[in-house]
C-alpha cells in the first residue's frame, strides 16, 4: 500500500503443453517482492513447487529465504540486475544458496537478455 517493493505484482504462470489438465511447467515472477511477500504466498498455499523462479528485488539478500527455496525448488533462477549496481545485487549469499540448491542461475548483468523455450519436457535457454 505504500508503493514499495512489497507492492510488487507477482505472477504465477502455468503451462499445460500436453493439455492433460496438469501444468507441465510453472514459473513464478516476483517483481521486486521480497521474502516476506513470498512467505505470504507460501502460507496461503498459493504457490508450491515451480520450475522457474524470477528472484525478487534483483537478488537482494532479503529476496528469498533458504526454507522458501526448499519449498519452491526451482531448477532455473532468473535475476534481473544491472551491471556493477551500487547495491551489490545480487547478494553473494543468495547466489551461494541458489547454487547449493542446484539451480541454474541466469543474470542479466552477465547473461544479457535470454529467451526460454519449453518443449517435450525440456527447458532450453538461448541468448538474444
Amino acid at each position: 500500500d505504500n508503493g514499495g517493493n512489497a507492492d510488487s505484482i507477482v505472477l504465477l504462470v502455468g503451462f499445460d503443453g500436453d493439455e492433460d489438465g496438469s501444468d507441465d511447467l510453472q514459473a513464478l515472477f516476483t517483481g521486486d517482492a521480497e521474502a516476506e511477500q513470498i512467505q505470504a504466498l507460501l502460507d496461503e498455499h498459493a504457490v508450491e513447487h515451480v520450475d522457474v523462479l524470477k528472484v525478487g528485488h534483483h537478488g537482494s539478500r532479503n529476496s528469498l529465504y533458504e526454507a522458501q527455496l526448499s519449498v519452491l525448488s526451482p531448477s532455473v533462477a532468473l535475476i534481473g540486475v544491472g551491471e556493477q549496481n551500487r547495491y551489490g545485487h545480487p547478494a553473494p549469499e543468495l547466489l551461494s544458496m541458489l547454487e547449493a540448491a542446484g539451480c541454474t542461475v541466469f543474470r542479466t548483468d552477465e547473461d544479457g537478455t535470454m529467451r526460454f523455450e519449453y518443449c517435450d519436457g525440456v527447458l532450453a535457454a538461448h541468448h538474444l
